[in-house]
């Protein structure tokens, strides 16, 4: 049995950020991606017990990535070379979607545990936009129209965390990379809904030219908002909760209220317009943003990937205090 310094040890030498891109340039066959595509079934779930799961290098996600950015183009091609106005909903959606369905991907990838299947997660995203959505129109409607850069923060990650919430509860989630996969699904609805909508308002008030510089924006800093955010929250819960059934002490927990706190202050900063900076004509704040909150994400996933390998080599439970 390998105890928790050794597991710690290994977990940590052998996970550094840019390994997970390895696999990414690597040629892989139209066999590989419907082979990757099937797994989180009944019958293609393993059993991380008896087949211990190897550390992850993602690669699906930027085909996903490659063939929207293509798919976007050719609707550009179509409205703007060929004059065809037909083609710009798909332009719209394809703008919306780029970035929060390959980061999806993305999280679907490292999730070792490969226990939740592409038809679960399409679900859980399409449930997690609605109800997280409506949770936050029906806190803005209660604040009587009241916003500032906190309130909006506050809103927005409480709408995705009582959304998380809703789906994890009486399920067999008890893993952290569940919780982050769970709170990524959760995001990635409301970060692509949220976008149309901005870009459609866009066009319809300052025309295209300007639609197309915020398609480009909200693109290129996505990663760094709701789904990292929601994915981050979604973690932290699904840790505090483990394998014990849900009660609100939970949620009272030190290590869940602070990373809440942690979104909500990150979400603030970013709406914070008295502090957006400019360099090169690249907004310095969403940057720095984007990057705190991607070194937050990997310290969670060598979190998880080191409960998963604890498990495997002999850990009781999920190895985490508090649970059995």
């Amino acid at each position: 049995m390998v105890n928790y310094y050794e597991t710690r040890v290994f977990i940590m030498e052998k996970v550094k950020f840019i390994n997970l891109y390895t696999d990414v340039l690597k040629k892989h066959t139209t066999a590989d991606a419907e082979n990757h595509f099937i797994l989180g079934a009944p019958m293609t779930t393993p059993d991380i017990e008896k087949t211990p799961p190897e550390l992850p290098k993602p690669w699906l996600f930027a085909r996903v990535l490659a063939l929207s950015v293509v798919a976007f183009f050719a609707f550009y091609a179509g409205a703007f070379i060929f004059k065809n106005a037909l083609f710009l909903p798909g332009l719209i959606l394809f703008g919306s979607v780029i970035t929060p369905l390959s980061l999806l991907m993305f999280f679907w990838e490292i999730n070792i545990l490969q226990n939740i299947s592409i038809y679960k997660l399409t679900l859980l995203m399409l449930k997690g936009s609605i109800v997280s959505l409506l949770c936050a129109v029906t806190l803005y409607a209660i604040l009587d129209g009241r916003k500032s850069p906190l309130l909006i923060g506050f809103v927005e990650e409480t709408a995705k965390v009582l959304t998380i919430l809703l789906l994890v509860d009486h399920r067999p989630y008890k893993f952290l990379l569940n919780g982050m996969l769970i709170g990524a699904a959760v995001g990635t609805g409301f970060a692509a809904f949220e976008s149309s909508g901005y870009i459609l308002v866009t066009a319809l008030q300052s025309g295209i030219p300007t639609m197309l510089n915020t398609i480009f924006w909200r693109a290129l800093f996505t990663p760094g908002g709701h789904i990292a955010w929601a994915a981050l929250t979604g973690a932290m819960f699904i840790l505090v909760k483990g394998e014990r059934t849900f009660n609100m002490k939970m949620l009272l927990d030190s290590r869940f209220l602070g990373m809440y706190a942690l979104v909500i202050v990150l979400h603030a900063l970013w709406d914070t317009e008295s502090i957006q900076l400019v360099a090169y004509n690249i907004p310095v704040v969403p940057v720095a943003l984007t990057v705190v909150s991607w070194v937050i994400l990997f310290a969670m996933m060598k979190i998880g990937f080191r409960q998963v390998f604890r498990v495997v080599k002999g850990g009781e439970g999920t190895g985490e205090p508090g649970n059995p």
